[in-house]
């Protein structure tokens, strides 16, 4: 979210006239209806690309591509799935990133290798579209300045945020394919008391759908009648664009290392993230105002940047 949401703003000002399409999964369309500098969205069945028997991604694949052009001068792919790489293949030159530095060649693609965890995500995308540019004859420069802008979400006059409510993300973040429990910090409920009996601020919990029964602990354990008055419940129940305006009035933010997270850092709201399994060299905010906490084990981060997280050999 970071850096993304700049993306087409930054190369529409470099290359005045062209059309930027952008691919994205269905479930996070929502956040790119109504970008002022995007033409066209390409929603994708995600979830059918990962899931299933080879050939009912293949199938997928196939769907997907029908809605694609014929053609782009110029197609940057940031997602190190083989299924995303089988619908964009053919459709143009292709800049994607290379985490592993041994995926083979294919024919029509420019790999950028960007190793998990050597520099933040949203760097090793800036890398990749720089390289891209300059491999592809275009020029190497960017806009030094990588404003991130979801204002195309938000109202006209924003929620002023001092004095009012501290969101809090009681999930650990979910993916096509992929379910990230092992993030969850088990402690929140203690959190949202502390912060309750000693601030006036109130609490809005956020998450998703399958973030619920998290949330019913959490208020489980503050049964407290003067306390509940002060939470509100937002968990399963915003879309995306919702979610957003939600974060965008709340004077601070803290959750794992997820998608809400990272929203709130992008508003521009000062955020703590909780970091276990991921590497918040690779993942973390980028506020001026925001910080993370994380135990600094040996086997610490466990998640691989492959979309995967282990079973925990400590129980945490």
């Amino acid at each position: 979210a970071n850096l993304r949401s700049a993306l087409p703003m930054n190369l529409k000002a470099r290359f005045p006239g062209c059309r930027v399409d952008w691919a994205v999964s269905e479930a996070l369309s929502p956040l790119l209806e109504g970008h002022p500098w995007v033409d066209r969205i390409l929603r994708v069945d995600s979830a059918a690309l990962h899931d299933g028997p080879v050939w009912a991604r293949g199938a997928a694949v196939l769907r997907a591509r029908r809605d694609l052009p014929d053609g782009y001068d110029l197609v940057f792919l940031f997602h190190r799935s083989r299924a995303h790489l089988a619908y964009l293949l053919g459709k143009g030159p292709i800049v994607r990133m290379d985490r592993r530095g041994d995926s083979g060649f294919t024919a029509g693609t420019c790999r950028v290798h960007c190793p998990p965890r050597t520099r933040h995500e949203s760097r090793q995308i800036q890398h990749a579209l720089v390289e891209g540019l300059r491999r592809s004859g275009l020029g190497g420069g960017t806009p030094e300045a990588w404003r991130p802008d979801l204002g195309h979400l938000l109202p006209t006059h924003p929620p002023n945020r001092i004095g009012t409510r501290i969101g809090l993300h009681l999930g650990g973040g979910h993916n096509a394919g992929a379910t990230f429990d092992l993030k969850q910090w088990p402690h929140m409920a203690t959190l949202g008391r502390a912060l309750l009996e000693t601030t006036t601020h109130g609490l809005a919990l956020f998450g998703a759908p399958e973030d619920r029964p998290a949330a019913d602990r959490f208020l489980a354990d503050l049964a407290d009648p003067g306390l509940r008055d002060r939470i509100q419940d937002c968990v399963g129940r915003t879309d995306l664009p919702r979610l957003v305006q939600g974060i965008a009035g709340c004077a601070a933010f803290v959750g794992p290392d997820s998608g809400p997270l990272h929203l709130a850092d992008t508003l521009g709201i000062p955020v703590l993230g909780l970091y276990g399994p991921t590497s918040p060299e690779a993942w973390g905010p980028l506020g001026a105002g925001s910080a993370v906490l994380v135990t600094r084990l040996a086997c610490q981060p466990c998640y691989q940047d492959d979309g995967r997280i282990p079973d925990c050999l400590h129980q945490h």
